[in-house]
């Protein structure tokens, strides 16, 4: 399968995408689907940058949607596919479609939410390749937009983020107040605050007495000044609303 991806031009792949697609669910657990279908998301993407005038055949083929139904279909074949393997399949179509179709934010939000649910009955996610692939999967739509306020228009970007254990979620946060503060980003709504706060509440709450002992002095200082540079950054031309 791998061979055929990589030998055929990709608008061949775009026009036979209903085969292609329709034959992943059949493979072997033992063949590594994710690596394929994501190398084929990854073909498609950057066919997709290459020229504008290729975009309507991708709105013609409904790629997104198929490669979404695609995805689902595999991951319902094999019910033994490890998370990680999951969440990379959802990392690589959410790429596909920030660079496909960067005006849907419905289409990114659907693909977040479509990975929650595979996530939903889990635990805190323990495995740190996965927890890293999950950093990778939020970090698209910051990288893409440069805006986190276009992030916070995501009604599943914080839901995703509730699977990560609590050093991988400060991670997170961190990156995006880094991304707040490269843009200077000015959050300007209470709404938008309270969201924001949301996304940084582990840089922020309270921590628990038998785990403050094991915080480094030197990390927290760095995580409270990221916070308090960030609240620079929240600014409303309205008084009442910025008081």
């Amino acid at each position: 399968m791998d061979c055929i991806i990589q030998v055929f031009p990709d608008e061949y792949h775009l026009q036979t995408l209903d085969v292609l697609l329709g034959a992943f669910p059949q493979l072997q657990p033992t063949v590594d689907i994710k690596t394929v279908l994501s190398r084929l998301m990854e073909r498609l993407s950057n066919y997709a940058a290459s020229s504008a005038d290729v975009l309507p055949e991708f709105l013609q083929v409904e790629a997104f949607s198929k490669l979404n139904n695609a995805i689902g279909k595999v991951i319902e074949a094999q019910p033994d596919m490890p998370i990680l393997g999951v969440i990379t399949l959802y990392s690589s179509l959410l790429t596909f479609t920030l660079h496909v179709h960067p005006d849907r934010l419905d289409y990114a939000d659907q693909v977040l939410g479509a990975c929650v649910k595979k996530l939903s009955g889990k635990e805190k996610l323990e495995d740190k390749k996965a927890t890293k692939q999950i950093v990778a999967l939020l970090s698209a739509p910051l990288d893409k937009y440069n805006d986190i306020v276009t992030a916070l228009k995501l009604s599943n970007y914080p839901r995703v983020m509730e699977y990560l254990d609590s050093e991988t979620n400060k991670v997170m946060a961190t990156v995006i107040i880094q991304s707040i503060m490269k843009n200077k980003t000015r959050i300007s709504t209470a709404d938008r605050v309270e969201a924001l706060f949301e996304l940084i509440k582990g840089l922020i709450k309270d921590l628990d007495d038998a785990f403050h002992d094991e915080v480094d002095e030197d990390d927290f200082k760095e995580e409270q000044n990221s916070v308090a540079r960030l609240i620079q950054l929240l600014h409303s031309d309205d008084p009442e609303e910025m008081f």
